[in-house]
């Protein structure tokens, strides 16, 4: 790697060290690299930072025919966003057939993520070629964190919170860097403890998620960085939270359903059954170890006396797990594009309740399958750090609501859409709704 190359590597972004991903590190080189227009300096940059990464595994003996083919895929992949840019790298000018990846190179690229789930996943939710660069890039600096921390001398886990006396494993939380450091036998340890800790569901007695009336965060944390998210709001302002907005896995929690009978309420109102299961993270986020999900699910079927509510913005990756009958899957779909993959995955997911987080409501929104869920949900959006508060227009509102009556859907208003309590509807799924009658005395005419 000549000197030049290290200091673009170098000027680009700090290449990981052992102990962790400095804080932003993913944000910072996925925008870098993939979003908006990337520049034919952005081009040679990435490849000198592939270079060095690949220098690193040289020295750690590790293989390096999976960067030298992840490197060929980014050089033709940049090469085609960049257009006929005159500066762009390898083949500058206007591309020839020579730079496009051939049939096998392509199948190549695949196998690479063979048995990867988070690269899968990424693979199937990605709608453009920046998101394949985005989802290799992840894959890339994974890999390496890895075998950085494998080729360290091994160590206890780092503690990240203390309490008075000595911390047990499973009442630690992890990072993914810290949890990938950890070996197998270790991880399915702490798992297994986690589910014996005292923990306790959190109550939610405001109107925030009236439809669950307790919350459970077996994960934290979230990449998507969506403008109007809550949940980085209050992990940012929250001294609850010391790992911050990086996702993060906390076993102890896993024991929490166990530990608390359901409440008197719940045979009456459904709220009082619901669990909003990581309100504060997309469990099903390309970056989260499948562990984390499995352990999470399997809570759900210890405790079939709670149902268990999720929402996730990649639903492709939700249909490659088996879930109980009190898991209630649902997807947020904030805008009609996030609609045919929506779709898509829930016409192979399987379990008891498939759901429909619509908020906020950005744009008039068409379906072509409400009949795969069987629920509703509608909002706008409330004032965060990044976004005003949000209130969707009545037509969207009731169009949406009209096609989802039609298919058979319950419907839940939430309180942000700026509905009267007495217009709002408060349905959910299998519950028995009652047909509105007019008041008697407003029955002057038969039919009334």
């Amino acid at each position: 790697m000549s000197a030049t190359a290290r200091r673009q590597s170098t000027a680009l972004i700090e290449l990981p060290r052992f102990e962790t991903v400095p804080a932003g590190w993913w944000e910072e080189t996925v925008k870098r690299w993939a979003d908006g227009q990337p520049t034919a300096s952005e081009l040679r940059k990435g490849v000198a930072w592939l270079d060095g990464v690949r220098e690193q595994w040289e020295k750690l003996g590790r293989d390096t025919l999976e960067f030298l083919k992840a490197r060929r895929y980014l050089e033709v992949r940049w090469g085609e966003l960049l257009g006929s840019h005159p500066g762009r790298g390898p083949g500058r000018g206007k591309r020839s057939s020579q730079d496009d990846l051939s049939k096998n190179e392509r199948l190549d690229f695949r196998r690479l993520a063979a048995g990867k789930p988070a690269v899968l996943a990424a693979l199937r939710e990605a709608t453009d070629e920046a998101d394949l660069v985005r989802a290799l890039l992840i894959r890339l600096a994974q890999g390496y964190v890895r075998a950085q921390r494998a080729s360290a001398p091994r160590k206890e886990p780092l503690t990240l919170r203390r309490t008075r006396g000595e911390t047990r494993p499973a009442e630690q939380a992890y990072s993914i860097a810290e949890w990938e450091g950890l070996e197998i036998g270790a991880r399915k340890e702490i798992i297994a403890a986690g589910f014996d800790c005292r923990t306790k569901l959190n109550e939610q007695p405001s109107d925030a998620i009236e439809w669950a009336r307790r919350s459970l965060n077996t994960v934290t944390g979230c990449m998507h960085d969506c403008p109007y998210c809550y949940a980085r709001d209050i992990a940012e302002r929250s001294t609850a939270y010391p790992q911050g907005f990086a996702p993060t896995f906390h076993p102890s929690r896993l024991g929490a359903p166990a530990n608390e009978p359901l409440p008197p309420e719940a045979k009456t109102d459904p709220a009082y059954r619901n669990v909003f299961a990581n309100s504060m993270s997309d469990l099903f986020g390309q970056w989260v170890p499948r562990e984390w999900i499995e352990a999470t699910i399997e809570m759900a079927r210890r405790n079939p006396q709670w149902n268990f509510l999720t929402l996730t913005k990649f639903p492709q990756r939700a249909a490659d797990f088996d879930f109980p009958d009190n898991w209630w899957m649902g997807t947020t779909v904030d805008a009609q594009a996030r609609v045919a993959n929506a779709e898509k995955a829930f016409a192979r997911i399987r379990c008891g309740t498939k759901w429909l987080s619509v908020e906020p409501l950005l744009q008039p929104l068409t379906f072509g399958r409400l009949d795969l869920f069987q629920w509703l949900v509608i909002g706008g959006a409330s004032a965060s750090t990044k976004t005003p508060a949000w209130v969707p227009p009545f037509d969207w509102l009731a169009a949406l609501c009209a096609a989802a009556r039609a298919a058979g859907l319950a419907i839940y208003h939430k309180t942000n859409l700026g509905l009267d309590d007495r217009m709002r509807l408060r349905e959910f799924p299998w519950a028995r709704r009652s047909r509105p009658r007019v008041p008697a005395p407003f029955r002057y005419l038969k039919g009334l």
